[in-house]
């Protein structure tokens, strides 16, 4: 583990546990989750947070989000939830192939043994429930459409929900995959049938 993470991890641990946790149970949770998921891709050599607000900024640019604000995500998912694709224009290009394939899975086990939290509190979010409900269509079928998955977040998050980081970095990675699909099957037309991805943990 990086000694940036460390300190980060530290920090952010003395912060939360000092003002927020009485406060917003969820918004304490989901930035110990934020720190672990940070800390994994410091750990890939990626510094996530720099790569995702640069792909954030461009979406705003080119009018894909309105804002940087919970509710203009809302919209954009449920925008997705009913496209074949993300909408033209796709002019961004500075993929990081780390962010696009590598994924978190222990993120829970990290919030626990780092951070000391029940994992109640970690049940008790929204994006926990939308967890739940994509991985229970996930039983279904062998692949989850990702206008299903958006269309769950849609429903599932609360604005309130991107006051951190955790539920952001989230719906951006998952925003940042599509937006790479997308634009490769637009300079690279694919069947019908590969117009899905798996679902994103």
């Amino acid at each position: 583990m990086r000694t940036l993470g460390i300190l980060l991890i530290i920090f952010i641990y003395n912060l939360l546990v000092s003002c927020s946790h009485r406060n917003n149970p969820a918004e304490s949770t989901y930035s110990y989750l934020a720190v672990c998921y940070e800390d994994y891709y410091w750990n890939e050599n990626i510094d996530i947070a720099k790569e995702l607000s640069q792909f954030e900024s461009s979406l705003i640019r080119k009018g894909h989000l309105k804002d940087s604000s919970g509710s203009a995500y809302l919209t954009l998912c449920d925008e997705l939830s009913q496209r074949e694709y993300f909408p033209l224009p796709l002019p961004y290009d500075r993929f990081d192939h780390g962010a696009l394939y590598k994924t978190p899975d222990q993120l829970i086990s990290c919030a626990q043994s780092v951070f000391g939290i029940d994992s109640s509190l970690i049940q008790e979010t929204n994006f926990y429930d939308a967890q739940k409900r994509i991985n229970q269509e996930g039983t279904k079928r062998d692949e989850i459409p990702v206008q299903l998955i958006f269309s769950i977040y849609a429903e599932e998050l609360k604005p309130k929900d991107f006051k951190g980081d955790f539920v952001r970095y989230s719906i951006l990675q998952l925003l940042y995959r599509w937006y790479f699909k997308s634009k490769h099957d637009h300079s690279v037309p694919l069947p019908a049938s590969d117009s899905t991805i798996e679902s994103i943990d």
